[in-house]
């Protein structure tokens, strides 16, 4: 997988729960990498600017993390897909 990084929106829930637009980064990096891909992220994300959360993006042989960091609390967030293999 290559290195790829987009700013997005996601969706705050009731209750400060941070919630990212995975269909969205699924489909940016299918379309770079030419295959799908499956992203799973930690449940129950507190909506904060400048959290940081790792999550994993799986091509069914490579697994690697996707870096989320949120750029505001209203949903907005960067991501990009790092260069570490996930465990």
């Amino acid at each position: 997988m290559c290195a790829l990084s987009l700013s997005l929106s996601g969706c705050a829930a009731l209750g400060g729960t941070f919630i990212p637009d995975i269909p969205s980064m699924e489909k940016a990096i299918e379309e770079q990498i030419g295959m799908p891909v499956t992203i799973e992220c930690p449940a129950d994300i507190p909506l904060q600017k400048g959290k940081i959360t790792d999550c994993t993006v799986t091509d069914g042989t490579v697994t690697k993390y996707v870096r989320l960091t949120q750029d505001d609390a209203e949903g907005h967030f960067t991501w990009e897909v790092t260069t570490q293999d996930a465990d």
